[in-house]
């Protein structure tokens, strides 16, 4: 059929080309296809994964766990996403990026083959592309055309200087597996965003050419809008056309952020399903038309099994090279516990302890593993265990005279010295982890304790001190790209809003948090901001909101057995039945979160629940005993946290209630 150029966008992708205005924006999907065949990024997560315990069988009983988890991140689909997972192996060994050099199998399939073509017919000069295979460097090769590719920082430096040569240039965004250090893969890295060089030069682009997108779903926005540059740079860009498949059976779902994109660019965007790439065979040369192999779906599949045999081995290598049996194990249960799979993750980090320990590893190590198990337990709310790991700890760190994991176990007893309603002997942990050598703590364990510093002081009620803390980790956590600390610091600051009675600012607060929450698919953070959001429609009498909120957080916390926020959601949903008149399913809620609250010792929380049940037996329900027992076991615990004002005023509201009783 003959091309037709008067429909708006026929016409305007013709005149993009032919004026040689259009840069092609290239993502994973033109890379799937054979004889080029990459592993889809959730594959070659799967991939990794399985080359990871194949350096333990203990481990491979939890492969299955952890690709089977719900990714919070995309509903509906299965597993951790692939940037947590590179994270966790980054943090535990090095080389992770050499193994993407397996990628280099394969040959360009039709739609690199197309670029090259546009390229060889002087339709296209500027390509970039989040790939990090090199196969449009090679059917550019094929073709005998020059071609200039930009990787490193150094590289996208000299970009101003050279993007007017006459000659192509593949834009590199994410690194390249020719240079494995230049890839972005992790959660933080991801975080950061683009070099600054690397948006100059997308800026740069943005502002005289029209961006053709292909095989990108946009997934990088989630992060960012701005990721691109596209909303900075959108009153000067000359637009873009976004293409996402379409085949007889399917049609991509659009990004709702490429959406947005699409409405703050208005007449210079163009959303469109299926033009690329059957559109270039109406611009390029009769003689360098493509044939496109048509393979059977039997051939298909006995292909991709083959490449996939030989992906899965290299990545086995890699693993054998770069990673030991104890390191392997800390990956597992770092990615379990992020799942809320705790059990599992200690016995994972339970089974590295005792690797290190069997072969007389470094005593170091094993205060590095000893704190990272008690950091579990502190998790969902086992303060007693964690306690007990933490001061082991600090015995080992101090024999060993490492004034960094010294600090690190000091900041963790602290933790647990703030939620047993310690908060003076929290305060001075932490001020003298503080006032140790700076060169000794890591800026990401330094973001920690300036945020533990602030939710000290917003716990003594000292807000402004707690929000100089708090911005300050959460400075350093932008700094670092560091998404859970980020997550983890903007609720805490939403929180003190909240205390302030700011209940509009604690909720944009929290809802950015859990924006990012969702992203990293941490469901112990997830189960914490949920009950945070409940609480605040409660605070604006909002109940059947606060009720939907703690309900999710509810089942999460069930799920992962997050004590610590589940005794608190418990208490939280006895407000909203009290707030209806029903006391008695109310006073239940209240128990159910007390002894919650009493097995993992929150003691500060269960002095407030056993004065909250007094009161309400005492003013509403007219029961004096029971009133008088509420208040006497909230005097237990307001003794064991030191606060001195209760217990010296409740025995007067003990000696009322017992002349109340009297009459």
């Amino acid at each position: 059929m003959q091309f037709q150029k008067n429909t708006p966008i026929n016409q305007h992708l013709a005149n993009l080309f032919a004026s040689q205005k259009a840069v092609v924006f290239a993502g994973a999907g033109i890379s799937l296809e054979p004889p080029a065949g990459l592993p889809d990024w959730n594959k070659l997560r799967d991939y990794t994964l399985e080359a990871v315990s194949s350096r333990d069988a203990f481990l491979q009983k939890y492969f299955d766990v952890l690709v089977s988890v719900p990714m919070i991140a995309s509903p509906g689909k299965k597993g951790l996403t692939p940037e947590v997972v590179a994270s966790k192996i980054s943090e535990n060994c090095y080389g992770y990026f050499e193994c993407f050099r397996a990628l280099k199998d394969g040959q360009p399939n039709a739609n690199h083959r197309y670029l090259a073509k546009m390229a060889k017919n002087g339709l296209l000069k500027y390509i970039i592309t989040t790939n990090f295979d090199v196969f449009i460097e090679k059917a550019l090769e094929q073709e005998n055309i020059d071609y200039v590719t930009y990787r490193t920082q150094e590289e996208f430096a000299s970009f101003p200087q050279n993007f007017r040569r006459d000659t192509i240039h593949i834009i590199k965004i994410h690194g390249c597996i020719s240079e494995p250090r230049t890839i972005t893969a992790t959660v933080e890295q991801e975080a950061k965003g683009l070099l600054p060089v690397i948006g100059d030069a997308i800026e740069l682009l943005l502002a005289d050419y029209g961006f053709v997108f292909w095989g990108y779903s946009g997934a990088d926005l989630k992060i960012d809008l701005d990721y691109l540059r596209m909303v900075s740079a959108s009153e000067k860009a000359q637009g873009f056309v976004w293409n996402f498949l379409e085949l007889p059976n399917y049609k991509e779902p659009i990004n709702p952020n490429v959406e947005k994109l699409d409405a703050m660019y208005g007449e210079k965007a163009y959303v469109v399903h299926g033009k690329l790439p059957d559109i270039f065979d109406h611009f390029i040369a009769e003689s360098d038309q493509i044939e496109r192999t048509k393979y059977s779906a039997e051939e298909e599949k006995s292909w991709r099994e083959q490449k996939n045999v030989r992906f899965k081995n290299a990545l086995t290598e890699w693993a054998t090279q770069h990673l030991q049996q104890v390191d392997a194990s800390s990956i597992y249960g770092r990615l379990l516990q992020h799942s809320g799979k705790t059990q599992e993750a200690i016995e994972c980090l339970e089974h590295q302890l005792k690797i290190c320990q069997d072969n007389s590893g470094s005593e170091l190590e094993i205060a590095k593993i000893t704190n990272n198990i008690g950091l579990v337990y502190h998790g969902v709310g086992e303060y007693h265990k964690a306690l007990d790991y933490f001061e082991k700890a600090k015995e080992i760190a101090q024999k060993t005279g490492s004034e960094t994991e010294l600090a690190r176990s000091l900041n963790n007893l602290g933790l647990i010295y703030s939620v047993q309603g310690k908060l003076d002997d929290a305060l001075a942990v932490y001020l003298k982890v503080l006032d140790m050598n700076r060169k000794a703590i890591s800026k990401k364990n330094m973001g920690s304790l300036l945020g533990n510093i602030g939710m000290i002081y917003h716990d003594k009620k000292h807000h402004e001190q707690a929000l100089k803390y708090l911005q300050e980790a959460v400075e350093i956590a932008r700094e670092l790209g560091d998404k859970y600390s980020l997550a983890t610091r903007l609720n805490n600051i939403g929180s003190v809003c909240s205390n302030q009675q700011k209940h509009d600012e604690a909720l944009k607060y929290y809802l950015e948090s859990l924006e990012i929450t969702r992203i990293l698919g941490d469901k112990k953070g997830l189960g914490r901001q949920l009950n945070n959001i409940g609480a605040i429609y409660y605070h604006q009498k909002k109940y059947y909101d606060a009720v939907g909120y703690y309900v999710e957080a509810e089942k999460i916390c069930k799920e992962i057995g997050d004590k610590k926020i589940l005794g608190t959601i418990y208490s939280n949903r006895a407000s909203i039945f009290l707030a209806f008149k029903n006391f008695n399913e109310g006073l239940n809620y209240a128990q159910k979160g007390l002894d919650i609250m009493v097995e993992i010792g929150d003691f500060p929380m269960a002095a407030a629940t056993c004065e909250t049940m007094g009161i309400i037996h005492e003013d509403v329900l007219r029961d004096y005993a029971k009133a008088i027992k509420c208040y006497e076991e909230s005097i237990q615990y307001y003794t064991r946290i030191g606060r001195t004002d209760k217990t010296s005023e409740m025995p007067q509201w003990i000696a009322e209630c017992r002349a109340k009783g009297s009459l």
